[in-house]
């Protein structure tokens, strides 16, 4: 439940910031943005899997000082990786259609207001692909807030 809450608010934003664009005729989400997203699309994916071999090694850190299990926890980060990889390809599709909606006049396109959604669904699986390196981060950070382990001394 808490998801739907969250990804209902990360649609609030990127359509709040999609409308605010359009209706001040900003051309920055479908133009600059949308060129670049792609990009930075990539970077974040790239960062979350920086991100995920840091984790990694802090767990096996804590394996060995506490001899824990942690497969629910690699359960997760599996998770992880298909959830961005997911919100990767959405930003790539979404970029592919509006830089080709611009090329070829499409009355369908423009009768559903695709200049106010397509960028509003391009900046939701931005802001989830941040989201899922702020959540790796996060579990990072319980990992090193840990105590050490003495070895039973």
């Amino acid at each position: 439940m808490a998801q739907i809450g969250k990804y209902t608010v990360m649609l609030v934003v990127a359509f709040s910031l999609s409308l605010f664009a359009y209706w001040t005729k900003s051309d920055y989400l479908t133009d600059f943005f949308a060129k670049n997203a792609i990009l930075l699309g990539v970077t974040i994916f790239t960062i979350h899997a920086a991100a995920v071999g840091i984790l990694l090694s802090q767990l096996e850190i804590l394996r060995r000082n506490t001899g824990g299990s942690f497969v629910n926890t690699i359960r997760g980060i599996r998770q992880s990786f298909r959830e961005a990889f997911s919100w990767l390809t959405g930003v790539m599709l979404c970029a592919i259609v509006m830089a080709h909606s611009k090329d070829v006049p499409n009355v369908l396109l423009n009768y559903l207001h695709a200049e106010i959604w397509l960028p509003a669904f391009l900046l939701f699986f931005i802001i989830a692909l941040l989201f899922i390196v702020y959540d790796t981060a996060n579990a990072i950070l319980i990992c090193l807030e840990q105590p050490p382990h003495d070895g039973g001394h």
